[in-house]
């Protein structure tokens, strides 16, 4: 069954609502999730690769499940639990969320529930528990994003701008 680039959604990632905006977090200009829609069942899926804080490839999200990096050499191990519409992947020992997926009828009024810990490959932390957003101590949380190029956009100087558009003006120029 193909998929497709999916543009009409709503989807809460840490406390924050992102409607019909094909990037939710944009990280120096790479986005970090991607939604598709498969066509003929109309099944909304996430996809997005997981690092530790070294920068080190632990795994992916490939539309909603979760592979772990099978050439990962660090510390780390996983345990997955939940369900197959609500689950969550843990950091062993630690029990560190690592990420939460929540579809279909778990995740009502939107379609996709996330909530991650993960880092990106030169170390920055992206916290999205279930109520808010962590970026560097910025917190967001219950926000309504819509119709936007991306959701959140995390410029390479570290400034972080919410709700982006095609033609954003860079900051602190006008």
């Amino acid at each position: 069954m193909p998929w497709i680039v999916e543009k009409q959604f709503r989807v809460v990632l840490g406390g924050n609502t992102f409607i019909d905006t094909p990037n939710l977090l944009e990280y120096k200009g790479e986005s970090l999730f991607t939604l598709e829609r498969q066509e003929e069942t109309g099944f909304l899926a996430v996809s997005c690769r997981i690092y530790d804080e070294q920068g080190r490839h632990l795994g992916s999200v490939v539309r909603n499940a979760f592979h772990p990096n099978e050439h990962y050499e660090g510390p780390k191990s996983f345990a997955i639990s939940g369900k197959v519409h609500d689950w969550a992947v843990e950091e062993r020992p630690s029990g560190r969320l690592v990420c939460a997926i929540k579809q279909k009828e778990a995740a009502r009024p939107a379609e996709l529930h996330l909530s991650v810990n993960l880092y990106t490959p030169d170390g920055f932390l992206i916290s999205a528990t279930p109520d808010a957003i962590n970026l560097r101590g910025v917190i967001m949380r219950g926000n309504v994003v819509v119709g936007c190029r991306a959701g959140i956009v995390v410029m390479p100087d570290g400034s972080i701008r919410l709700g982006a558009s095609k033609d954003a003006v860079p900051a602190g120029s006008v």
